[in-house]
């Protein structure tokens, strides 16, 4: 385990074919994941961004199954930098993979011929950005052991 980051993962199997769940992630990242760099591979996405001031690294890898495609998301969050230590809930990052991963099935709805589109559905709207609690911030400084 790499101590510099913080490590979260999550999955969810979506009921669409593997081509189908890639473009819908594309779609999902040009929306929600539009200020964090992207690279595309054979077997998923690679995102790099800052998350409540924090580097942050999302892997988001495609697995075929039986009943459809897994997308499992791994997520390296820096758990502290130049800038001092992160003090957010380790809870909040688990969320917003669960965010991103509930919101994807909108996309893959939209794309997939077998789901059932609501007329003027709308995409999920983006949550915002996740901060360092208020009234903790950020620790500067130097920590020995």
């Amino acid at each position: 385990m790499d101590p510099k980051y913080w490590h979260f993962k999550d999955e969810k199997t979506f009921n669409a074919e593997r081509s189908v769940v890639f473009d819908a992630l594309r779609a999902f990242a040009a929306a929600w994941l539009d200020d964090w760099s992207l690279s595309e591979s054979a077997d998923g996405f690679e995102a790099k961004g800052v998350s409540a001031g924090q580097e942050a690294i999302a892997n988001f890898r495609f697995t075929s199954e039986p009943d459809g495609t897994k997308v499992t998301v791994e997520l390296r969050v820096e758990a502290w930098s130049t800038g001092g230590f992160l003090f957010v809930s380790q809870g909040s990052f688990r969320g917003m993979i669960h965010d991103w991963l509930n919101s994807l099935q909108w996309w893959v709805d939209q794309r997939n011929p077998m789901a059932v589109h609501p007329a003027g559905q709308t995409p999920p709207p983006k949550p915002p950005p996740l901060k360092p609690a208020a009234g903790v911030g950020i620790l500067k400084g130097c920590v020995t052991f």
